[in-house]
């Protein structure tokens, strides 16, 4: 082998190394931060985009009631438009969380499985 093909062979390899240390990095970064996450602030988080949702919807329910002065119409369409934003807020943040965990398994080499022990 030749003077270049050996320097571009360790270029090569330096810049492989180098990408797989930032992989690396990156899945350490992603562990770390899932590693604390339990079932009861899963369901802590959940509750509280729910109601929060609910809270926003019946309050602009309520001031657009005072305002148009009608009794419950808007309190009612709000609340409907709450709990909507709510149930979609929580399927989305279990969806990411879901999404998080399955990248968090490839990369430590677990993968999805079918079933089966094969692969």
């Amino acid at each position: 082998m030749s003077d270049q093909n050996k320097d571009d062979f360790n270029a090569r390899i330096a810049k492989a190394q180098a990408e797989r240390a930032k992989l690396d990095q990156k899945t350490e970064r992603a562990q770390q931060k899932y590693e604390s996450i339990s079932g009861a602030s899963m369901a802590l988080r959940l509750s509280a985009e729910m109601v929060s949702a609910l809270v926003v919807g019946l309050f602009i329910g309520i001031m657009l009631d005072r305002w148009f002065k009608t009794s419950p119409l808007f309190l009612l369409i709000f609340f409907g438009f709450g709990l909507a934003a709510g149930i979609l807020g929580g399927i989305r943040a279990y969806r990411n969380f879901n999404a998080e965990l399955a990248a968090r398994a490839q990369a430590q080499g677990d993968g999805p499985t079918n079933g089966t022990d094969t692969p």
